[in-house]
């Protein structure tokens, strides 16, 4: 429901023509929350309007003789193809890559699957938990906890299918890339497991060259974590001698110039217990606005913990112009994230809201493909589209 959605609306966003196929009775995201109103409807689910923007929309069941011949017409000139089934099911319609190439030799083929094209695992079904949990992220969430005693834990919602979709579009671009100056396409095999494991990367390195467990408690961060304010949660990290004085100025903290043990790092870690409830206690007196519209906070890595309703009036992301507005036929406007890159030359864009389920049938089977609206009208009689 989103890696390879999320894959392709990267490339929308960046000017790509995407035509998303669905079956006929919709993508699965479609019946997936938050919905508007907290009403149930395939056309207002929350994740399926953000993950789908910019996209032609067409209904096609491709597992029928007809409806695979069609797609297979639509690949004669595509330019890259993004699909996350199962190898055995793109071997028994006809769409694996060796298949595709004879009908394109040009085409870039973006697959993604729970853990990869080859090895023992390369037909396991999985869903984002057991993905995100095989990585060995799940061992080291949350970081910083003080229960290591708890079974691991999946980060939020789709975070890792996200990491995985951003995996994807980066290497989709770079296959595209050489094909413009090979002239030939090539297979892109994306495994989430390996997506995902990145994440860890440093951790897995750690254990391979030196045989250190990283767990969440133990995760090599420096002094510094999530903690309790007066009026919600701020994170503050300390790196240098600088960061560590900025800290003790903003707290009223006078013991640090007396005691040059407090700038030490090392110190800091070995005695961190007996410094945190000093910090605890002198943060729990202060609001987070208090805090950061100070001078010294801006002196080292710190911020607060934001809830959704303050992370949608932030000052930071009104200057910026993070969240567009985009008018749906079925939800009026709403307000969607946008981009976290700017261009000078050629601002983000959304070319259109997220399609309604087959709205763009007849202008890519007809204009393109050259059917009728008769041919149409059969192949919705046969549940084609």
């Amino acid at each position: 429901m989103v890696a390879a959605p999320y894959c392709a609306k990267l490339l929308a966003d960046l000017g790509a023509e995407v035509i998303k196929v669905e079956p006929p009775a919709g993508d699965a995201a479609r019946r997936h929350g938050p919905f508007l109103h907290d009403i149930p409807h395939p056309e207002r689910s929350g994740l399926f309007l953000y993950a789908n923007t910019s996209k032609l929309g067409v209904t096609l069941d491709v597992a029928s003789p007809r409806g695979g011949k069609i797609l297979r017409e639509m690949l004669k000139d595509a330019d890259i193809f993004i699909e996350d089934a199962p190898p055995a099911a793109l071997e028994r319609l006809g769409l694996r890559y060796d298949d595709l190439k004879r009908l394109n030799p040009r085409l870039v083929q973006v697959a993604i699957t729970p853990f990869g094209l080859t090895g023992p695992y390369k037909d396991y079904k999985a869903y984002p938990l057991n993905t995100y949990h095989a990585s060995g992220e799940g061992f080291m969430t949350p970081t910083g906890s003080d229960y290591p005693e708890r079974a691991p834990v999946k980060a939020g919602n789709f975070v890792g299918e996200y990491e995985v979709g951003v995996n994807a579009a980066g290497a989709a671009l770079a296959a595209l890339y050489w094909r413009e100056e090979s002239g030939q396409g090539q297979i892109v095999d994306i495994s989430a497991q390996e997506a995902l494991l990145l994440l860890a990367a440093s951790d897995m390195t750690n254990y391979a060259q030196f045989g250190a467990v990283t767990g969440r408690s133990t995760r090599n961060w420096p002094f510094g974590r999530l903690y309790r304010c007066q009026d919600g949660y701020a994170a503050f990290i300390t790196l240098t001698k600088r960061h560590r004085a900025a800290l003790f100025t903003l707290l009223d903290y006078p013991d640090w110039q007396k005691d040059e043990r407090l700038l030490d790092q090392t110190w800091l870690e070995m005695h961190s217990p007996e410094v945190e409830v000093v910090i605890e206690r002198l943060l729990a007196e202060r609001t987070r606005a208090e805090l950061f519209s100070r001078p010294q906070a801006n002196d080292f890595p710190s911020g607060p913990s934001l809830r959704p309703g303050e992370v949608m009036k932030s000052a930071q992301f009104a200057a910026r112009g993070f969240f567009t507005e985009i008018e749906h036929p079925e939800t009026g406007k709403l307000k969607y994230p946008s981009a976290p890159y700017q261009f000078s030359e050629t601002p983000w864009r959304v070319e259109r809201p997220a399609p309604l389920l087959g709205q763009h049938n007849e202008e890519v089977y007809c204009q393109r493909l050259g059917y009728t609206r008769d041919d149409l009208a059969r192949l919705r009689g046969l549940h084609v589209i």
